[in-house]
């Protein structure tokens, strides 16, 4: 497997948000839903060779964290660097990422997310929003609504043909969550509760 950066991986976020958009948009000539993304991200994250967990419960993440309480970790994806034995039970959590298909929706979710990567000890936190719109300036005026309030934000905008001449203009955010302080030292995700 590849070394990511974390800059690296950022760059990959944002790739696989749009290859996800491009594909459900290309498909069904609509928008693409929070969920495809999040899936399509962690498929090929898989693919990549990287342990990545969608969603997890309260109970899993206070397990693996060390948390307090059970609902203290609400994210839609905590992504792991494989073990060097390649048990996925030995895998570190390195980041944890939250998506919101309307960026109008992300000024809240930094805050949180840098919270839980102190509390957690990952490497970092990405938050992305994805937004789909007709309307040819409504991708560009995410990206710069976005931009204003949070240093640091990359993003690109697409158009997606859909047929019969029209398209989909659509906007991926990537904002890298910079956390001060002494971060603690995240555990393995061994141990982890089995699922079923």
């Amino acid at each position: 497997m590849h070394q990511f950066s974390d800059v690296e991986l950022q760059g990959a976020l944002r790739r696989l948000c749009e290859d996800a958009i491009r594909l459900y948009a290309e498909g069904s000539g609509s928008p693409a839903p929070e969920r495809v993304i999040q899936v399509h991200c962690a498929l090929e994250l898989i693919k990549l060779g990287f342990v990545v967990t969608i969603e997890p419960t309260g109970k899993q993440c206070q397990h693996w964290f060390g948390l307090r309480e059970q609902s203290a970790l609400r994210i839609d994806l905590v992504i792991c660097d494989p073990s060097e034995d390649g048990n996925a039970d030995k895998a570190k959590p390195r980041a944890l990422v939250e998506f919101k298909m309307n960026p109008w929706n992300l000024d809240v979710d930094p805050e949180r997310v840098a919270r839980l990567v102190k509390e957690t000890g990952v490497t970092f936190g990405y938050c992305l929003g994805c937004w789909c719109d007709p309307r040819p300036a409504a991708a560009q005026s995410a990206i710069d609504y976005v931009a204003k309030r949070h240093q640091g934000a990359e993003a690109q905008s697409l158009k997606i043909p859909l047929g019969n001449r029209e398209h989909l203009y659509a906007a991926v955010i990537g904002v890298p969550i910079k956390v001060t302080g002494e971060k603690q030292s995240p555990a393995p995700v061994g141990e982890q509760p089995q699922t079923g």
